[in-house]
């Protein structure tokens, strides 16, 4: 039963296709005005929906409607019958306004027996049916012999991309439509910009879509013929914020996490050695995770210059403190002595090292040679002194703190003291340099 409904309504559907009220003279592989004036066919695209832009291929695949606007005089006769058959009466008797019609809409059955222009889309790579399940052709035929053509479709184009600034950067898709057999003595092509545009706020999963506005015709030769194409401009900008998280962000944590060594001492090796290794083994994990998500072109991006240079301050930090451990410190003077702010050096002259000096705290009491009550001279330095009548005293309550009596001498910076300044002031600058100029040159 159900063979046997699809059976007659096919057949139903092929009496209609034939039976459209066209004239026995009209030839659709023959244009309007074969042999007289130009035909000028107004067209326009509009984009439906951006589906996907491939940096891999340099593709970009586009839900369009592919429109023109015609006049055929041709028509006339095929119109009244139209009309007819509909209504069974002739538009001159129409009596009511339901039936003083100007427009039919149509579909493809009427569309494969009309002349349509020969639309070449040049810069596409395939083209294909938008929907294979419904009918993608729309024909609404006017009262005054005019045709508009309306076919959804969905096309690769290529793009060329340049990912210099990756993933700061823009790029403009170029689509170009004209006919192919017809030059332009014989079929003109007028952009109308009431047929043609996008919807906004589109986006893909990587790139956001600016506008459509650019419109220019392109004039080509071929042959002494002259065919002139009419182009549009698709704008799309890469989103950019994720890499900021995922990769910016960490890479200029890992650098400033280098820093912590200056403020470790150079004696403390396993602590500084082991905290730059582990910066630069996450610097090279980051940079080799990451690849995987760059487009895989022989382009030299940005984004490699500025990880590049992230990684050289890492290891430069550990460079640094290899210099800093290799060069060697001045040691103290053993033989300087540590005395009281209440005595001078001078007073210490005729004592030398090995003289023993009384520990007692009364300065009279006789001296004693039990080795607990005295001190060598070269230690003097761990003890509070007082000078007294007739020489040096000890004393068991506390004195002001030793100092060494020298000559005083401008500090001397450390190969650490100079990095705290360096590393953080030049990776600054890099960064303000690196941003201002790689967004404005991916902006122009």
């Amino acid at each position: 039963m159900f063979l046997i409904i699809l059976l007659v309504g096919a057949v139903h559907l092929s009496n209609c296709v034939s039976n459209y009220p066209f004239d026995d003279s009209y030839n659709k592989q023959v244009r309007p005005n074969e042999g007289f004036v130009t035909d000028n066919i107004y067209i326009g695209i509009f984009v439906n929906r951006i589906r996907s832009i491939s940096e891999m291929d340099m593709t970009m695949v586009l839900d369009v409607f592919l429109q023109g606007i015609w006049v055929d005089n041709r028509l006339n006769t095929t119109w009244r019958r139209l009309y007819e058959r509909i209504y069974n009466h002739t538009p001159e008797e129409c009596m009511t306004e339901h039936c003083n019609v100007t427009v039919f809409t149509l579909g493809t059955e009427f569309a494969s027996k009309l002349w349509i222009p020969d639309f070449y889309i040049s810069s596409a790579v395939s083209v294909e049916i938008a929907d294979k399940v419904n009918d993608n052709t729309c024909i609404r035929f006017y009262r005054n012999m005019s045709i508009f053509y309306s076919n959804r479709i969905v096309i690769k184009i290529s793009c060329i991309m340049s990912l210099v600034y990756f993933p700061f950067d823009r790029h403009t898709c170029q689509v170009c439509t004209g006919s192919y057999k017809y030059h332009d003595g014989l079929l003109k092509l007028i952009w109308l910009t009431d047929i043609a545009g996008m919807y906004p706020n589109q986006s893909t999963a990587n790139f956001d879509i600016k506008s459509t506005t650019n419109q220019y015709p392109v004039e080509k030769l071929f042959m002494s013929d002259n065919f002139t194409e009419q182009c549009f401009e698709v704008f799309i900008q890469r989103k950019s914020n994720v890499f900021l998280v995922t990769l910016y962000l960490p890479s200029v944590s890992l650098v400033i996490l280098t820093w912590v060594n200056f403020w470790i001492d150079p004696k403390a090796i396993p602590a500084r050695s082991g905290l730059s290794i582990t910066a630069i083994l996450a610097q090279i994990t980051l940079i080799v995770g990451m690849a995987s998500r760059f487009p895989s072109v022989s382009d030299l991006k940005t984004a490699d210059l500025y990880v590049t240079v992230n990684f050289i301050y890492t290891f430069g930090a550990l460079i640094e403190f290899a210099i800093v451990s290799y060069v060697p410190r001045k040691t103290p003077n053993k033989n300087n002595l540590l005395v009281s702010p209440q005595i001078s050096s001078s007073s210490l002259q005729n004592y030398q090292p090995g003289l023993y000096v009384s520990l007692n705290s009364n300065c009279d009491a006789p001296h004693s040679k039990d080795p607990k009550k005295f001190i060598q001279m070269n230690s003097i330095r761990q003890y509070p002194i007082r000078k007294n009548y007739n020489g040096i005293c000890w004393r068991n309550h506390p004195f002001p703190k030793m100092r060494q009596v020298k000559e005083k001498k401008p500090k001397k910076y450390t190969g650490d003291d100079i990095s705290k300044i360096i590393f953080p002031v030049s990776f600054t600058i890099w960064n303000i340099l690196f941003f201002t100029v790689n967004l404005y040159l991916a902006e122009t």
